[in-house]
């Protein structure tokens, strides 16, 4: 929990940037075996003391396990339906991404799992969903923290789903510690804000208690 917070406030800071004039929008969801909005969408820009940056970052920092909702199990495709439904309710973004976080197998899906154990519905589930986000023309980043090499079901890999089912190409990470996790969130962040011509990335956190972060890009 420590390092994802971590890793998301300096994501953050870099994401909001140093000009209060630009539209840099975010909105927070956590989810675990379910899933809440946490903060709408906020626009950030440029740093501390600017704009709604202050609010995010206490946000942020004030992620905890907060209900029994959040306990006890990944439901990865809620996750990104979530975030799905934050990136569709703005209509006049333009680029966009999506980043996701987790720490662990999907074992639950939207109507179902045990929440112990993966398998091939839930990981279908996620693709499904993962392939809807693709489908509006968004950049889905994946960060698989601490668990690349678990089975996600039938000899697949954590890791290797992530990539191959749920990720854009070339947009998956791994991280095993605090440092890599920084290292990836910086690549991205790099990626998000180096072209930016629109409004619109989205990031979503399956990390208990699951963070997902919907937000826009545009000067």
């Amino acid at each position: 929990m420590t390092a994802a917070k971590g890793a998301a406030a300096e994501f953050l800071a870099s994401y909001a940037g140093t000009n209060p004039a630009a539209d840099r929008q975010l909105c927070i969801v956590t989810f675990g075996t379910d899933a809440d909005v946490e903060m709408s969408w906020h626009n950030v820009a440029g740093g501390s003391g600017s704009n709604d940056y202050d609010t995010a970052a206490a946000e942020i920092s004030g992620i905890n396990i907060r209900s029994n909702t959040q306990l006890g199990g990944t439901n990865l495709e809620l996750g990104l339906y979530t975030a799905l439904n934050q990136l569709n309710a703005v209509s006049d973004y333009g680029s966009r991404s999506v980043i996701t976080l987790t720490d662990g197998i999907p074992t639950y899906r939207m109507n179902g799992g045990d929440g112990r154990n993966g398998s091939e519905r839930n990981n279908s589930a996620a693709k499904n969903r993962a392939d809807s986000i693709k489908n509006t023309g968004a950049n889905l980043y994946t960060v698989c923290f601490g668990a690349a090499r678990d089975n996600a079901y039938d000899n697949i890999t954590v890791s290797s789903f992530l990539s191959s089912r749920i990720a854009s190409s070339g947009c998956a990470y791994d991280a095993d510690n605090a440092s890599q996790l920084n290292a990836a969130f910086k690549a991205i962040t790099e990626s998000i804000t180096s072209g930016l011509s629109g409004k619109g990335w989205t990031a979503t956190d399956p990390m208990a208690p699951h963070i997902s972060v919907v937000g826009g890009t545009g000067e």
